[in-house]
């Protein structure tokens, strides 16, 4: 069995760098981290476990800068994150970070992707919560095309360009889709991939009854 961790890297927890050294000493598989670049200052997205919002959300580090530390001080460390908001963010720099990344650390880079719970997150970026599941399909398509050495062209009528390096991990690094739902994992199924169950929650949970994480297997 393959084991691994996941931690928020913030500015009062511990290294990553120390953490990283540590996990791969102790024969750890792999290091995860999450992303939130903001956080809204009122609360009408209720945080799913209940109750207020954890302070580490809002001291989390970038996961690609914290990552890239992480991957420098080990060797054999799988890297990922757990998730990448991608309706947040550009394909075309997300493409190239997270390409670098699986580069310069020699092919050991995961990517879990997802739309996060909070609909005033999109808020920041002009986006429309309605607008979420087409953003994030968008985002992962041209991500996609982009690490197979396609040209992609974000805007209708805008040049195409092509995004390098490539990743070592071909067509690109196995990503994870963190699918809330039905609907969400439908979504998923039309990006044209199998889905195989990763893990379920237990009946009850007080996080999301209806919770499930799978595999996308691109």
């Amino acid at each position: 069995m393959k084991t691994g961790v996941f931690i928020f890297p913030t500015d009062y927890s511990i290294d990553i760098t120390e953490l990283a050294v540590a996990l791969e000493e102790r024969g750890f598989e792999a290091l995860f981290v999450p992303e939130h670049t903001h956080i809204p200052t009122s609360r009408r997205s209720p945080f799913p476990a209940g109750g207020p919002l954890q302070k580490r959300y809002a001291h989390t580090h970038d996961p690609f800068i914290a990552l890239s530390f992480a991957a420098a001080a080990t060797k054999n460390l799988t890297i990922g994150t757990g998730i990448c908001l991608l309706a947040q963010r550009d394909p075309i720099v997300t493409a190239k970070v997270v390409a670098s990344l699986d580069r310069l650390s020699g092919g050991r880079v995961t990517l879990g992707v997802g739309r996060g719970y909070s609909s005033q997150l999109l808020g920041a970026f002009s986006v429309s919560p309605k607008d979420k599941r087409r953003i994030f399909e968008w985002c992962l398509d041209h991500m996609i095309r982009a690490w197979r050495g396609e040209p992609v062209a974000l805007t209708e009528g805008a040049e195409p360009v092509i995004v390098a390096p490539l990743p070592v991990q071909q067509p690109h690094p196995p990503i994870w889709v963190a699918a809330f739902g039905p609907k969400a994992l439908a979504q998923a199924g039309r990006l044209g991939a199998p889905l195989r169950p990763h893990r379920r929650n237990r009946p009850g949970d007080p996080v999301d009854r209806f919770r499930e994480t799978r595999r996308l297997l691109l």
